[in-house]
C-alpha cells in the first residue's frame, strides 16, 4: 500500500526471522528495523530505527523503495540517528536507495545519524555524499 494512502504519517515493520542454526545462536534470532514516515515542513521525515544488515536490507529496500517511488521532487529527511548500519549489505542499500532517488527526482538527506554510522561514513569518505544535516524534529 502507498505511503500516501495511509495518510501523512505510518509505519513500517521490516522483521526477519533466522532459524538461529549454527554460529548465530539463540540471542540473534530476530533482527527487527523499524520505518517511520512522517510529514514535515522541509520533505518526508523517514525515521529507521533498529540494525540496518542483510537480516533487514530486503524489507527496508521494499520500504524505501515505495518511499522513492512515490513522490518526485519532494526530500526524504533520513534520520538514522537510533539505528545502526553494522555490514556492507546495510551501506549498500542507502548508496543504492539514494541513486536511485537521483533517478527518480527525489534528493535523500540524512538529517541525524548514530554514532556507529558516522565513524563508517567518515572512515569510507561517504561524507560528502550522504553529508548529515542538523536533526529535524
Amino acid at each position: 500500500m502507498s505511503p500516501n494512502r495511509m495518510g501523512p504519517y505510518c509505519v513500517y515493520n521490516s522483521v526477519n526471522r533466522m532459524q538461529g542454526v549454527g554460529v548465530m545462536g539463540p540471542a540473534l534470532r530476530e533482527r527487527t528495523a523499524q520505518v517511520v514516515v512522517a510529514d514535515h515542513a522541509e520533505g518526508r521525515l523517514v525515521t529507521i530505527t533498529g540494525v540496518i544488515d542483510v537480516h533487514s536490507a530486503a524489507d527496508l529496500r521494499g520500504d524505501l523503495h515505495a518511499l522513492i517511488d512515490d513522490g518526485r521532487g519532494t526530500p526524504l529527511l533520513l534520520d538514522l540517528g537510533r539505528a545502526e548500519i553494522t555490514d556492507a549489505t546495510g551501506l549498500g542499500l542507502l548508496l543504492e536507495c539514494h541513486r536511485r532517488g537521483r533517478r527518480h527526482g527525489r534528493e535523500m538527506r540524512l538529517v541525524a545519524v548514530s554514532d556507529g554510522s558516522e565513524r563508517l561514513f567518515r572512515r569510507l569518505a561517504l561524507r560528502r555524499q550522504f553529508a548529515p544535516r542538523p536533526a529535524y524534529r
